[in-house]
């Protein structure tokens, strides 16, 4: 049985809410799941024949991926009954990932969210180059140009994190 992570109440609960705003909570531990050890949104049931279960929880999305047809569809009636929820069939758009499910295997991309960030600074029609600066060139704080917006700066650089760390 893996560690739990953390075992306060709040650790054990998801929460979710429905598109009315009203907000229920999951008791995880009561389903069988516990709480994943490297990610607090994430809980696992493995079964007695090797069948997993995994659920996310993310705000108000539940993403759940299993092994066994029969496992899954009994999570999602017990949901449906406790919740107002929607089932929205295979996924396909899940934390600005997109995913491409196919028989040859199941594909995904960021290609959206890197368009929509180009969209967003006014640089999708920038052209790409193999080194951004002269080779060499020495920096000076007062170079003449007019200082950047440190707000848009900030907000250019966690997007381009967050493209490459997801």
């Amino acid at each position: 049985m893996p560690e739990k992570a953390d075992t306060t109440d709040d650790a054990k609960h998801g929460v979710t809410s429905n598109e009315f705003g009203a907000i229920g909570t999951i008791d995880v531990e009561k389903l069988g799941f516990q709480t994943s050890i490297n990610k607090a949104t994430l809980y696992l049931k493995k079964g007695m024949n090797i069948d997993l279960l995994n659920v996310s929880l993310y705000v108000d999305d539940l993403l759940v991926i299993g092994s066994n047809d029969e496992a899954f569809s009994e999570f999602k009636l017990s949901m449906q009954k406790e919740f107002d929820m929607s089932d929205l069939g295979l996924m396909s758009y899940f934390l600005r990932i997109e995913i491409n499910q196919k028989k040859a295997g199941i594909f995904i991309s960021r290609q959206k969210y890197t368009l929509d960030v180009l969209r967003k600074f006014k640089l999708e029609f920038c052209k790409g180059v193999d080194s951004p600066l002269p080779l060499n060139l020495k920096l000076s704080k007062n170079d003449g140009e007019k200082r950047c917006d440190p707000f848009i700066y900030r907000s250019i650089v966690g997007s381009l994190l967050d493209s490459n760390t997801t």
